[in-house]
């Protein structure tokens, strides 16, 4: 069976792999803003040791 043909057979699969795409997309959100933090935390870090 085809890949392309499996979501016009299988409309419970279409449902699943939109579902699987969103929650990608939220993890996707979330992954970036903690790498926005950690970089917040590699400045902050710098500040402290230039301070000393």
């Amino acid at each position: 069976m085809r890949t392309a043909a499996v979501p016009a057979r299988h409309p419970v699969v279409t449902a699943g792999i939109s579902a699987t795409s969103a929650v990608i997309g939220e993890l996707d959100a979330v992954q970036a803003r903690i790498a926005e933090i950690l970089e917040e935390q590699v400045r902050m870090a710098r500040a402290f040791e230039a301070a000393r």
